[in-house]
């Protein structure tokens, strides 16, 4: 018999539903499985797990300092790690870490993301972690090799009592992204904190923001999410709203560290009139037109620097639509300079534009009209309009999560373009051979 629809990590009943039986909790961010508590469980994704099922696995070096060489007694072996195990899981770029074993605590991932570093590709997870022994709960930032789901380093955000509900708000993260070599985290209502992708070190945090920035002296009282910047809004102790842009790097040893830009709302909320601040730049963006029967076309237009206003298929529609009146109005709002059908009489469904850069275009949609129709293929163009390459069948089935998606997110690092769909899954391609190189799912 199934329990009354709550999250099992904050007890809420307001849920977004993902697929299947897995709920996004509006709340406090955990996404879990309902009605199947040990499934989910045993799906989640362990961070600095030292054991995966009876085997042994690599633990962190500073733990195997102290268990001592192989020809230590096997007795004395697993004491050393019984030890690390329940001393604690802090992990950090200095190698002072430990582990604790998977059946000591559960875990919950709130918040993904795909992160580019000198590397390659990371996923960063913002995770709770309850302790089954105890009544604590600790909060994470990790990092994770996507191509063996593994969490090689953690960053401790803080804990509290789990019985402490009023604590808790303060340490779980609403946002997860990344800009250019930090990846910044909300932490709570009022606190934005970025770490190096490359060295995870802290570059971002409210002080260094109020010493960057004057109007920021009083002190950050809320911290929210932009749709339309690369950015986050932030509202003063004193009543004052402000747009924070960061910079495309951050160094930590500059004599100067630069943290990016601060937009007062007069200048956000003018930033589609000629008062803009906002400088344009010309674009090329490729785009599939709305309806049932899509065309996919390549649009040279511009924008701005700070604010880009994407084009969408329900934008692109009128502005090609010549029986639309307002077809000229369109045009002109949208400052289009040309458009192009990229693929001449090639019809699509449910279609979705994945990554698009200078050189390529990669594109995923369905063979035949209809919500439920089981085959989907991906396919990279070439700028030139030849087809790179094109998959089809069980390889790509975990593309399915991805059609029709309205806000994914892409990164290419080298040959691979990692792909995520938030809340959903990330997926690493090869771009110049189709090959799936690694799949992440955050439950």
């Amino acid at each position: 018999m199934l329990k009354p629809f709550q999250c099992p990590q904050c007890g809420a009943s307001e849920c977004t539903l993902i697929e299947d039986n897995r709920f996004h909790c509006n709340f406090c961010g955990s996404i879990f499985i309902y009605g199947n508590a040990t499934k989910f469980q045993q799906e989640e994704i362990p961070v600095n797990t030292a054991y995966e099922g009876n085997e042994l696995q690599d633990l962190p070096k500073k733990a195997a300092k102290k268990v001592g060489c192989a020809g230590v007694a096997l007795m004395i072996f697993f004491a050393a790690v019984a030890v690390f195990i329940f001393k604690g899981t802090k992990t950090n770029a200095t190698g002072d870490d430990s582990s604790i074993s998977k059946k000591d605590y559960t875990e919950y991932n709130s918040q993904f993301t795909i992160v580019k570093t000198e590397k390659g590709t990371q996923i960063w997870t913002a995770s709770t972690r309850t302790m089954n022994e105890s009544k604590e709960e600790s909060y994470y930032l990790n990092q994770l090799n996507p191509t063996e789901k593994k969490a090689f380093n953690s960053i401790l955000l803080g804990k509290v009592t789990a019985e402490n509900s009023s604590e808790k708000d303060a340490y779980k993260v609403s946002e997860l992204k990344c800009f250019g070599n930090v990846c910044y985290a909300t932490v709570g209502e009022n606190k934005l904190v970025g770490y190096d992708v490359n060295t995870q070190e802290e570059l971002v945090n409210n002080d260094l923001l109020s010493t960057n920035f004057s109007e920021l002296k009083s002190g950050i009282a809320k911290i929210e999410d932009v749709y339309d910047l690369d950015g986050f809004k932030l509202t003063t102790k004193d009543g004052f709203k402000f747009y924070f842009i960061p910079a495309e790097k951050i160094k930590k040893n500059a004599e100067t560290r630069t943290l990016g830009k601060l937009l007062t709302e007069k200048e956000y909320d003018s930033r589609n009139s000629k008062q803009t601040i906002d400088v344009e730049k010309v674009v090329t963006e490729y785009c599939f037109t709305k309806g049932e029967r899509q065309q996919l076309y390549v649009i040279k237009r511009k924008t701005g620097m700070l604010f880009e206003n994407k084009m969408t298929p329900s934008k692109l529609s009128d502005v090609i639509n010549n029986d639309n009146i307002d077809n000229t109005w369109y045009r002109k709002s949208y400052k289009i300079i040309s458009t192009e059908e990229f693929t001449p009489n090639k019809i699509y469904f449910n279609a979705t534009v994945l990554y698009s850069d200078e050189d390529e275009i990669l594109v995923l949609f369905q063979n035949e009209a209809g919500d439920n129709a089981s085959s989907i293929t991906l396919q990279c163009i070439n700028a030139d309009k030849t087809v790179r390459w094109t998959k089809t069948g069980d390889e790509i089935t975990m593309f399915k999560k991805l059609i029709k998606s309205t806000n994914p997110a892409a990164i290419k690092n080298g040959n691979e373009i990692a792909i995520m769909q938030p809340y959903v899954a990330a997926i690493g391609i090869d771009s110049e051979t189709g090959k799936i190189n690694w799949t992440f799912k955050p439950y």
